[in-house]
């Protein structure tokens, strides 16, 4: 007899109990395994201190050893939100719910799971999380945030994450600071629209490690398009390298590579850029859509520019570099 579900209704004892600063929100975490605080301190320790007094998010997670062994291999992450509830699954023994009214998650994983450490953080720890700060006034956008000359920060938006991920990459390993990779948060306040940024590991495709000798012993797993990639911990490999938070700046879609590099300064149309930056139908939330509008639209005031990478890196961050260089000049 599977006794799974008993468990799942049972609260076990919580063993390590913190408060995190996600994003200046309180999150009290709490979980009966070592394995799992380690997840979450990777995930949450580096954003510091929260802002704020006192848990206004709580997330209880366990570690729990399902009385029948599943073969996760052959089941899907499926993530699912209507309204101010979601909830993230991969098979019978791993799930995880969020209200993300009231703040509260809470979920069971597996030990046996193969996605240790990096998938289970990002799909189990980290996304419920960023799901219920949706709720808070923050907003999603799928944008790369490099700081030019370690303080101005350019929005990147692409038609293709895998040269983004080499811009992103040599870009740092040269100087740049990295504020997020492919994932941003808004809020508002009192000046305009703040952003935060996720910019602690990079995800660069293992068929491309041939170009990068230093990360040959990186970390690889395994994503839903059956694409694998190498895990890349930025602030481990360049101390100082990341920032967690930035100001408003322009913003600049990244279009499919050729032969040589061209950097375009014309206005691009605000939805041209949205189709790009908009993670709402992953949420399935019309009125976040317009809020996701509204972010974009604030960033075109800014400047709006097009940018195509070409075969010689070295070259492209020149490019790069000369268009922030003309932008922060104007």
């Amino acid at each position: 007899m599977d006794h799974t579900f008993d468990r799942f209704c049972r609260f076990p004892a919580v063993h390590h109990d913190a408060l995190f600063g996600v994003m200046g929100i309180p999150l009290r975490f709490q979980t009966n395994s070592a394995l799992i605080f380690t997840l979450a301190i990777d995930a949450f320790a580096r954003f510091g201190p929260p802002k704020a007094e006192g848990p206004l998010l709580t997330m209880r997670l366990f570690l729990h050893h399902p009385d029948v062994s599943y073969p996760h291999q052959n089941w899907p992450v499926l993530t699912r939100s209507q309204g101010d509830y979601m909830y993230v699954t991969w098979g019978p023994a791993n799930t995880v719910t969020a209200d993300a009214a009231k703040g509260h998650m809470f979920g069971f994983i597996s030990p046996d799971a193969p996605g240790w450490p990096h998938r289970m953080r990002e799909v189990f720890v980290q996304m419920p999380v960023y799901f219920t700060l949706t709720r808070h006034e923050f907003v999603p956008l799928n944008v790369a945030i490099l700081l030019w000359r370690r303080r101005y920060p350019l929005y990147l938006v692409s038609e293709s994450a895998d040269c983004l991920a080499h811009l992103l990459y040599r870009a740092v390993r040269s100087g740049w600071r990295l504020v997020a990779e492919n994932m941003a948060m808004a809020v508002r306040t009192s000046r305009g629209w703040h952003f935060w940024g996720i910019p602690w590991w990079l995800h660069m495709p293992t068929s491309a490690l041939h170009q990068y000798p230093e990360l040959a012993a990186g970390n690889a797993y395994q994503e839903d398009d059956g694409a694998w990639y190498a895990i890349v911990d930025v602030e481990d490999m360049w101390p100082g390298s990341t920032e967690f938070h930035a100001g408003p700046g322009p913003l600049i879609l990244v279009r499919h590579p050729r032969s040589t590099p061209h950097t375009g300064y014309d206005w691009m149309d605000p939805p041209e850029l949205l189709a790009h930056v908009d993670l709402s139908p992953w949420l399935d939330e019309d009125w976040l859509h317009d809020r996701v509008a509204d972010v974009t639209g604030y960033l075109a005031e800014k400047g709006t520019y097009w940018f195509q990478p070409g075969s010689d890196w070295d070259e492209v961050l020149t490019r790069l570099y000369e268009l922030g260089e003309r932008h922060w000049r104007l």
